[in-house]
C-alpha cells in the first residue's frame, strides 16, 4: 500500500512539473503576452499566429520553449529544429492585439498603426518590424540599430501615437512628424 501511494505522489509530482515546465524556461517564438497574460506566438511549422492554451503542445529547445498550433507539428519541428528556429521571424514591434486586429509600433515615427504587410516590414535579427506607412522601411534598412534603440525608448514611454494616418487617412501632420519616409 505504502509503495501504490509513494508510486501516485511521484506520478502525480512529474505530470505538475511537466504542465508547468514551459512557464519555468524563456519562450522561444512568443512575440507578444498582452494584458490578461496571454501569450501570442507563431507556429515555426505551420507559420499559423495562435495563443497560448494550458493543452498547447511544445518542445524544449536549448532552455527555450517552442510553441506549436497542433500536435502533428511537434514530430516535424523536433526532426531539424535548427532549420525551423534560423528560419523565424517573429513580430518585433506588437504594442496591442484586440479582437479585431494587431497594432504595431513604428520603430522609425513611433505612430501607432495596424499591422499589415501592405505598408511594408523588415526582417532584422530573428525579428519581423512593421511600419506605419511604406516610406518608412527605407529609413529603418539604412539603420535599424539607431530606430530599434528608439523604439524601445518609446515603448517604454507609451508614445502617444495614432492610427490609420497613412494612405490619405488621419493626420495631416504625419510629414512633419515622420522620420525622413517622405509619405
Amino acid at each position: 500500500m505504502k509503495k501504490l501511494i509513494l508510486l501516485t505522489i511521484t506520478a502525480v509530482a512529474l505530470l505538475g512539473t511537466s504542465s508547468l515546465y514551459a512557464g519555468d524556461i524563456e519562450d522561444g517564438n512568443v512575440y507578444f503576452t498582452d494584458d490578461e497574460g496571454v501569450k501570442h506566438f507563431i507556429c515555426q511549422v505551420m507559420g499559423t499566429d495562435t495563443v497560448v492554451e494550458p493543452n498547447t503542445t511544445y518542445s524544449d529547445v536549448d532552455g527555450k520553449c517552442y510553441y506549436y498550433c497542433c500536435p502533428g507539428c511537434k514530430s516535424q519541428f523536433e526532426a531539424d529544429p535548427a532549420s525551423f528556429i534560423s528560419k523565424m521571424n517573429l513580430p518585433g514591434n506588437v504594442v496591442k492585439i484586440d479582437d479585431q486586429s494587431t497594432h504595431i509600433m513604428c520603430p522609425v515615427t513611433g505612430e501607432t498603426a495596424l499591422m499589415t504587410e501592405d505598408n511594408g516590414f523588415s526582417d532584422y535579427n530573428g525579428r519581423r518590424y512593421y511600419y506605419c506607412c511604406p516610406g518608412c522601411k527605407e529609413q529603418f534598412d539604412k539603420n535599424p540599430e539607431k530606430y530599434l534603440k528608439s523604439l524601445e525608448m518609446k515603448k517604454g514611454h507609451g508614445s502617444g501615437g495614432h492610427s490609420g494616418h497613412c494612405g490619405g487617412q488621419g493626420s495631416m501632420n504625419h510629414k512633419d512628424s515622420c522620420g525622413g519616409c517622405g509619405m
